[in-house]
């Protein structure tokens, strides 16, 4: 299943709020996710390619939680970090329990004012319809590409969350105008191209964990 790049940034175009020029420059940064989406794996940085720092504070500015740190978990098993045993082995060990994850904190934060501005129920239900088909669903799929255990499958649909979640309130925000919110979100989308957050600690919820390769 291949996403549908065009529709979107045609949509963006024509319905923005905000200008052109910016407008464009916010689409650059989802085309990581268009990429991974078209090639059916969602690829991530390798082991010490990330700044802890700059991720703490990534995850801060978006979901308004204090982030004093991030842990990086490596799959250490080469180009294709999401699929096979390296996986499975991966989420027998860290799946557990979170104190939060991304999805639930950008909904808290951000939901609201992104139903506001869109208006009508019907108003919200095709904006999430079009970011759904366009991008959402083809990269939903790209993660059924992988070959998952029971353990992991609970810990895919929390990363899957976490990301469809984190594209429809920028595409949204994109979409008002709302600089103010967009700006809160841009290193999110930045970190989000290059390593997935699991979520909060259930044991320190000031300490996140995302995955590398």
């Amino acid at each position: 299943m291949f996403s549908d790049r065009s529709t979107m940034h045609r949509f963006l175009l024509e319905n923005g709020a905000g200008p052109a020029e910016n407008i464009r420059a916010d689409l650059v940064l989802l085309e990581p996710f268009f990429r991974k989406a078209d090639s059916a794996m969602y690829d991530v940085a390798i082991a010490g390619a990330v700044h802890p720092e700059g991720a703490a504070s990534a995850l801060s500015a978006a979901t308004g939680a204090l982030v004093e740190r991030v842990i990086f978990l490596s799959l250490r098993h080469g180009p294709n970090p999401l699929r096979g045993e390296a996986a499975e082995a991966f989420w027998n060990d860290h799946a557990r329990e979170r104190s939060a994850d991304l999805k639930s904190l950008l909904w808290r934060r951000h939901t609201g004012t992104l139903e506001a501005g869109l208006g009508a129920q019907s108003k919200v239900l095709e904006f999430h319809d079009l970011v759904w088909k366009s991008i959402g669903e083809p990269l939903w799929h790209s993660f059924e590409q992988n070959r998952w255990d029971s353990t992991g499958s609970s810990l895919r649909l929390i990363i899957r969350a976490n990301l469809l979640e984190a594209i429809v309130h920028f595409a949204g925000f994109i979409l008002l105008g709302e600089e103010e919110r967009l700006a809160t979100l841009r290193p999110l989308m930045r970190l989000l191209s290059a390593t997935v957050p699991i979520g909060a600690s259930r044991n320190d919820e000031n300490t996140w964990e995302c995955i590398t390769a």
